[in-house]
């Protein structure tokens, strides 16, 4: 059983969707009956703070030309080394369970990365992004579904072992976005 809120049940249209999928998923991969708690306020900070913060304030500081070219490049490394630090800690720490179940929540995860990267890219087309944009959206899309997965297993609701699919996501997200890049540059050349 998955719930949201502090002293009570909380439904929002906002995170109506995240208990549903969490259960989902501890039902299909056959979890022993648990509750997990998803604290709406902190569930609700953890989304901001993963998923549309760092999108608006890129897309804030790029349009206004905030940073220059060196400013740019550096904050562009700092997030990738954060993003990969996490990714990387939590792989390693979850090894056993991620070798365990990569069997069975493989395919689906990659599954998920092509349907997120191709909407992302499809979204892109729909509102007349030239190429190079629609294919920064298709990646940022791709990479939001890891950042969110562990965020949210780890931070908010505690629970680590509910990381695995994220890791695993990420993992193959990266094979997924190297194909895409050396696709572009062999194009290109």
């Amino acid at each position: 059983m998955v719930t949201t809120g502090g002293a009570g049940t909380v439904t929002t249209a906002l995170l109506a969707g995240v208990p549903l999928v969490v259960g989902a998923g501890l039902n299909y991969f056959g979890a022993e009956v648990m509750e997990v708690r998803l604290p709406l306020g902190q569930a609700a900070g953890g989304l901001l703070l993963v998923t549309l913060l760092p999108v608006t304030l890129g897309l804030w500081s790029s349009e206004r030309g905030v940073f220059g070219g060196h400013s740019k490049d550096l904050i562009h490394r700092v997030a990738t080394l954060v993003f990969v630090a996490i990714v990387l800690f939590t792989f390693f720490d979850q090894w056993s369970a991620i070798s365990d179940h990569f069997a069975r929540v493989g395919l689906a995860s990659l599954l998920l990365n092509l349907v997120t990267m191709g909407s992302g890219a499809v979204l892109g087309g729909l509102l007349g992004l030239p190429a190079a944009s629609r294919v920064a959206l298709a990646m940022e899309c791709g990479i939001q579904n890891s950042a969110l997965g562990i965020t949210l297993a780890v931070t908010v609701m505690a629970a680590p072992q509910l990381a695995v699919p994220s890791v695993i996501y990420a993992l193959l997200m990266n094979f997924t976005a190297f194909g895409v890049i050396a696709y572009r540059r062999l194009r290109a050349a």
